[in-house]
């Protein structure tokens, strides 16, 4: 076990690294760097220019400058930001507790409603329930989160009033944004338990657990759910994931701070460095959630459990 968690935590570190390659090459492939980012160099003389470039470092080969900065991310030093001349790293802490309660209210409505409404359609098959979570689940699917939150605003910010429409301040203003984040979310994991159910319902132990006189609740819950739920356990981990990039557009909706509000001011003023520095967090959580749905397996089915010592043991 200690062997496979160990090289899961490396793979997780190969990745991150490769992602700040990755971002860094991208920033410095696009037309422009910092010099034309901080002032306008048509007005100052090419002498001025060159020699703020040299300060900057930004005259010197790439792989120099690439290893000076994944040196200082190691370090914690993420650069300046341009816009405020404030630390990066201080700016991206501040910001990301919103948005991570935001992706994790959003992950919970997504994960509840979707096993949820997946187990209820797989017991109801074919009947009036298993129609309407299946509209409800393509509904989900094919709406994107943010008319999603615009018809919210509308029908519970301005038509009832029960819940604010933006701001950050008390539980009320995280309902509506959760909502439109995890929706989209609930039609494919509703989708996914549901036949993920239904196959497990098929399984010759079922037939036999039946047969033995179990109570049909326990059967279900206990023995078929458990099953059934391992391969939604990875669809899961990755939504969760990619509702992190999703809050970007929720929290421009309903006018919340974090980090999607905070990339976007940086994108329309061409603020590299805080741009890198949240792309490389948002890959470090990525990584992180991806590699707990990993170790997770081990605890929804014992059969991996026991073969975890095998497989932590051979090459790939």
């Amino acid at each position: 076990m200690v062997r496979f968690v160990a090289g899961r935590v490396l793979a997780a570190f190969a990745v991150v690294l490769g992602s700040l390659v990755l971002v860094f090459t991208i920033m410095h492939l696009l037309p422009g760097d910092l010099v034309d980012s901080l002032i306008d160099v048509t007005r100052m003389p090419p002498a001025e220019v060159a020699q703020l470039r040299h300060q900057l470092g930004l005259d010197r080969p790439f792989l120099v400058q690439l290893a000076g900065y994944v040196g200082g991310v190691l370090r914690g030093d993420f650069g300046t930001s341009l816009a405020t001349g404030q630390p990066v790293l201080p700016l991206i802490l501040h910001s990301f507790p919103a948005t991570l309660a935001l992706t994790l209210t959003g992950s919970l409505v997504a994960v509840t409603f979707g096993v949820v409404l997946g187990v209820a359609s797989a017991t109801h098959r074919n009947r009036s329930l298993d129609l309407v979570v299946r509209i409800v689940a393509l509904f989900g699917v094919s709406m994107p989160s943010f008319w999603i939150g615009i018809l919210l605003i509308i029908v519970f910010a301005n038509i009832l009033g029960w819940l604010p429409s933006m701001g950050a301040d008390g539980w009320q203003t995280l309902v509506l944004p959760s909502l439109a984040l995890g929706f989209g979310s609930v039609g494919v994991i509703a989708r996914l338990v549901r036949n993920s159910m239904l196959d497990v319902l098929g399984e010759p132990f079922v037939v036999t657990l039946r047969a033995k006189g179990l109570p049909e609740r326990l059967v279900m819950y206990r023995h078929a759910l458990r099953n059934a739920l391992l391969p939604a356990v990875t669809v899961i981990g990755l939504m969760s994931a990619e509702l992190l990039g999703g809050s970007v557009v929720i929290e421009t909706v309903f006018a919340r701070p974090g980090i999607g509000r905070l990339v976007a001011d940086a994108l329309t003023t061409r603020d590299i460095p805080v741009v890198q520095g949240v792309v490389f967090c948002s890959a470090v959580v990525y990584t992180g959630i991806n590699m707990i749905v990993d170790l997770s397996y081990s605890a929804i089915d014992p059969r991996l459990r026991r073969s975890l010592p095998r497989a932590a043991g051979r090459p790939g």
